[in-house]
Formats: structure tokens, C-alpha cells, sequence
């Protein structure tokens, strides 16, 4: 079974780039960055809200624990329920959503080549440069994939309401990393630039298994970004 990710869509406090729901034991999601593996903030989550951990023949499943407002999934208050990419979970005033980056890559359609004229032999095709691959980000138009120095973007993972993630390769030391990178119209906000630092460098000093591990923080050539 291909890995699964949660994300928090919104905009307040959505710092964080996406989590793997885990591979052993289990992912507790609350506002206490004492007691919960994954902390999310806002009115109505609980300490420990809610869980989630791999089941008998695979999957997730995601258990309530006892939060005084409930968990929803889909629009309707559970107790217990399985989990598949696309699902949205509700933990307060919070959304979070359920998301697979492979069959998101691999639900993009090929593009066509036209068909050869029949009437006069085709000529040899020319070489031409590869281009660039290209995304559309929500906060701009159809580009090249993001530059950031020491970082080799494969592919956009997602959106969220602070800024775009992006599947990367920390060039350093070789690894995989969900690139997050601001978006450019809260970038010049000089107050939130520096709470975004701050919430990223608190959530560095978490050591936890199931806790999403943030390796850098920084800015480059105007963009402002963590992974």
C-alpha cells in the first residue's frame, strides 16, 4: 500500500508541511504540543482530539478520544472510521485532509502526439531542449517548479492556505522532503515571515517519531520556505 498524508487546509497556523500517517504505532493530533504527536491549533480541539494507526490487512483507521466537539469525517460524527485519500477530517474550527502524492502524480493524463501525415513522409524529428516541468501554483500562473538553493523540486504536492507544497530532494545530504514555500503576497508581511520562522524552529526541537520532522527553514531570493 502506497504511504498516505494528512494535511491542515486553512490559512491560521497552517505552518507545518504534510505528515505520513504512520507505519507503526500511532499518530494522537491534538493542540497540546505536550501530549499530541501532530499539534494542531484552533477553537475546539482538544489536547488529544483524536487518533490514527495502521489496521489488520492494511490501511488506517481513525479513532475519537472522547474531544468534547467530536471528530468529523466526510460530514458526519464518528467514533471509529477507515481512512482513504480524499477524505477531510474536522477537529474543531480545523480541517485536515487525507492525500496520496503518488496517485495524485499518477492521475495526471499523459499528453497526446499527433498522428503522422500519411499523405508525405514524416521527417526526422528535430532535437529540441527538454523544457522545464511546469505547475500552476493557486498564488500565480503556469511556471517552472520553484528554485530554492540546495533543493531540487520533483513535483507539487499540494496547496494549503499559506503557501504550496512541493515534493524535493535536499541536495546535501540526498533525502526527500516536503518543500513548503510561502506564498508571495504573505511573504512581505515582515510580522508573519517571523512567526512562521519561530513556529518552525519550535516544531524542529520536537523529537517524536510521528511528530513531522522540520529539517530547515529559511529564505531564498525572496521566497521564504521550510522542509
Amino acid at each position: 500500500m502506497s504511504s498516505l498524508f494528512l494535511e491542515i487546509v486553512g490559512t491560521d497556523g497552517d505552518t507545518l508541511p504534510p505528515a505520513e500517517l504512520p507505519r507503526q504505532g500511532r499518530l494522537v493530533i491534538g493542540s497540546s504540543a505536550e501530549r499530541a504527536s501532530l499539534v494542531v491549533t484552533g477553537q475546539g480541539v482538544a489536547d488529544v482530539h483524536c487518533a490514527i494507526g495502521r489496521i489488520k490487512g492494511g490501511g488506517w483507521a481513525l479513532r475519537d478520544l472522547g474531544s468534547e466537539f467530536g471528530t468529523i469525517v466526510n460530514g458526519e460524527r464518528v467514533e471509529t472510521a477507515r481512512l482513504a485519500a480524499g477524505d477531510e477530517i474536522l477537529l474543531g474550527s480545523r480541517k485536515l485532509r487525507v492525500f496520496d502524492p503518488a496517485a495524485d502524480a499518477d492521475a495526471k493524463p499523459a499528453p497526446s502526439e499527433p498522428a503522422p501525415s500519411k499523405s508525405t513522409p514524416a521527417k526526422p524529428a528535430r532535437k529540441e531542449p527538454v523544457p522545464a516541468r511546469a505547475t500552476k501554483s493557486k498564488n500565480g500562473t503556469d511556471g517552472q517548479l520553484p528554485s530554492i538553493s540546495g533543493y531540487v523540486a520533483d513535483r507539487l504536492l499540494g496547496h494549503g492556505g499559506m503557501g504550496d507544497v512541493f515534493l524535493a530532494t535536499q541536495e546535501s545530504l540526498q533525502r526527500r522532503v516536503a518543500l513548503k514555500i510561502l506564498k508571495s503576497r504573505l511573504a512581505n508581511d515582515h510580522t508573519f515571515v517571523e512567526r512562521f520562522r519561530q513556529e518552525a524552529r519550535a516544531a524542529a526541537r520536537l523529537n517524536h517519531p510521528n511528530i513531522v520532522t522540520v529539517y530547515d527553514v529559511g529564505e531564498d531570493n525572496g521566497k521564504h520556505f521550510l522542509s
